[in-house]
């Protein structure tokens, strides 16, 4: 009786296993919900689901949307946009990659560098998105000492950058930057299921989208003087 209980439980969870699959959560997440190694989930769907967990996790957003981790008040959102506007970066991309010379790295972050003198600016950034980095850069001939905070993590990037700049709008040309790169962003966030993985590689279409994007901030960086 014992042992047939025992199978009966592995039916179960094989079924919430695949349940989870088309639900299009990833193979770390069922591992965390089960308490199985993701690698055994990965092969039991290479072996037995065979779900596409791409496709699964495609509609996954579109039916539930990316969730929103930014929990910020407006005070500092208001602050973060406006400083932002006149000491920030939006940044996309695209070299060799410093592994293997036959691919190419595609990046995507948003920085800050500031003097480090005015290092509690970015332990207050930090403190306040819960995401992202600080490094301290030395001394540049004649430059200051600086410090940067940097956020590139793909998942961060969805799900708390962007929810912040959809509530606290930029004013320069950022805005417009920002326009052009969200897009790469949600797209990197769906091929990578969240950040989890990369083994899909980039696909075709979002290379393209990548170096329009690309172009397109170039474009909008371009210095025009303004008639007089």
């Amino acid at each position: 009786m014992g042992y047939q209980g025992g199978v009966n439980t592995d039916a179960e969870l094989l079924a919430e296993e695949r349940q989870m699959l088309l639900a299009g959560f990833s193979y770390t997440e069922i591992g965390n919900a089960t308490g199985r190694r993701v690698k055994t989930v990965s092969e039991r769907n290479r072996l037995i689901h065979k779900v596409d967990i791409w496709e699964a996790f495609k509609r996954r957003v579109e039916r539930d949307g990316v969730p929103c981790r930014l929990n910020v008040p407006d005070s500092f959102g208001h602050w973060f946009a406006g400083f932002f506007d006149g000491e920030g970066t939006i940044t996309i991309w695209s070299r060799t990659s410093t592994r293997d010379a036959r691919y190419r790295e595609y990046r995507l972050s948003i920085r800050i560098m500031i003097r480090d003198d005015d290092a509690h600016i970015m332990t207050r950034i930090k403190d306040n998105l819960k995401v992202g980095n600080i490094s301290r850069h030395k001394r540049n001939g004649n430059g200051n000492p600086a410090i940067a905070w940097i956020c590139e993590r793909v998942q961060d990037l969805a799900e708390v950058i962007i929810p912040l700049f959809d509530r606290y709008p930029l004013h320069t040309k950022k805005a417009k930057e920002y326009a052009v790169w969200k897009p790469v962003v949600m797209q990197r966030y769906v091929t990578t299921l969240a950040g989890y993985s990369n083994r899909r590689g980039i696909p075709e279409i979002e290379r393209l989208a990548f170096h329009e994007a690309l172009e397109s901030v170039g474009t909008i960086r371009t210095y025009r003087p303004t008639a007089t």
